[in-house]
């Protein structure tokens, strides 16, 4: 009986990660962060060493791993950086466009003709590339419980947005004079 209650408790849990994980409302976040926070990739080669008990002699270890890191899903990036409504492609039109849409960025806003449109489309992607390098020496020779530790992360991180415009009328229609100006 209890493994039964078990298993239901399980087969829920999964069912509700299941469910959460194909919601298309959840934003993801990009933590901005040192990659050498990462405490399993620190410690691989270290543990043995870290956790020895070498209380008579000299004992050490020199460690590197490289790992290579990259985003895939591009639309949940672009999701996350410019909001749901703009997926895939941002409208951008001018005040004088005649079939200016709801949600278009405003072309007068960024100094552009008014009768301007255009369509920009994003295929992020983030590449990291890492090598650890951990040193350790155990001084338990000396006095128990001594140590130096070396960490040494190079990182080459590159964040490219990939955009693309395709510009549908490139608009002479110049601005109103003061059109920039405030009204007081």
């Amino acid at each position: 009986m209890k493994q039964n209650k078990y298993l239901l408790a399980g087969i829920l849990a999964i069912s509700f990660l299941a469910t959460q994980a194909e919601s298309n409302d959840i934003t993801p976040y990009f933590s901005i962060r040192s990659q050498g926070l990462n405490t399993p990739r620190h410690m691989s080669g270290l543990v043995q060493q870290v956790f020895a008990n070498n209380e008579t002699n000299l004992h050490g270890t020199l460690a590197a791993v490289f790992s290579y890191s990259r985003s895939f899903d591009n639309n949940d990036i672009t999701r996350c950086l410019f909001g749901n409504s703009c997926c895939p492609t941002i409208s951008i039109s001018g005040s004088r466009v005649a079939d200016r849409g709801a949600n278009d960025w405003l072309a007068d806003y960024f100094f552009l003709p008014t009768d301007f449109k255009s369509s920009l489309s994003f295929s992020p992607r983030i590449d990291n590339v890492l090598l650890d390098f951990n040193f350790f020496i155990g001084l338990d020779e000396w006095a128990p419980g001594l140590y130096i530790t070396i960490y040494a992360p190079l990182v080459h991180s590159r964040w490219r947005l990939g955009l693309c415009e395709n510009v549908e009328m490139k608009g002479t229609s110049s601005h109103v004079p003061g059109y920039f100006t405030p009204h007081t």
